[in-house]
């Protein structure tokens, strides 16, 4: 009995190999047409696809998501994104870049366990930094450090964050950082009034 539940599970995937799949009628060379099953229960309204050097087919989806497809497995790279509508990963050094609503996102897996810890802006404008002169504003981007690198090349994110440093500045130093994700680098601040 076992000898033939064997036998049948080898020649299931010879018969199965037999059946081709329904193919367009005209192919480019060097191109095929696969189905791949989406994973099961989730919407995917896929919005672009892109593989990676190593033959991993990236998706975006409409609802706000990044999954990974490699060796029949999907996988979610991303989520929380606003209505991606394509994906590309560079061949070159495997960077992953997301077209969003609003903007091109760069996700990046910083400590190499397939989930992005950053989602940067791919924007090439310096940031700007407007500082409250009692109702009206002043640009202080270049004069805080936060609109160029070291290099001279611009600094451009759209998102950043602005809080205390308890623990690692000085009590009561006025001190406060400004964490931003940029173009090409994740950068933090020191800004107040003794960093001025």
């Amino acid at each position: 009995m076992i000898r033939s539940i064997v036998a049948m599970a080898l020649l299931l995937p010879a018969a199965v190999a037999q059946t081709p799949e329904p193919q367009p009628k005209i192919i480019p060379s060097g191109y095929r047409v696969e189905t791949i099953e989406t994973p099961k229960g989730v919407p995917f309204g896929v919005g672009g696809l892109s593989f990676a050097a190593d033959g991993t087919l990236y998706a975006s989806t409409r609802e706000g998501d990044v999954w990974t497809y490699k060796k029949g497995m999907w996988k979610l790279f991303a989520k929380g994104l606003h209505e991606p509508l394509g994906v590309f990963v560079d061949p070159k050094n495997g960077r992953v870049f997301v077209v969003q609503r609003p903007e091109l996102t760069e996700l990046i897996d910083s400590d190499g366990d397939g989930v992005p810890d950053l989602y940067c802006v791919a924007d090439g404008s310096p940031n700007l930094l407007y500082r409250n002169d009692g109702g009206h504003f002043t640009e202080m981007g270049i004069l805080a450090g936060v609109a160029y690198d070291s290099e001279g090349k611009p600094l451009s994110g759209m998102g950043v964050s602005v809080g205390g440093d308890r623990g690692r500045q000085p009590e009561g130093s006025g001190l406060e950082s400004i964490a931003s994700c940029e173009l090409h680098a994740a950068i933090v601040q020191r800004c107040g009034p003794s960093a001025s």
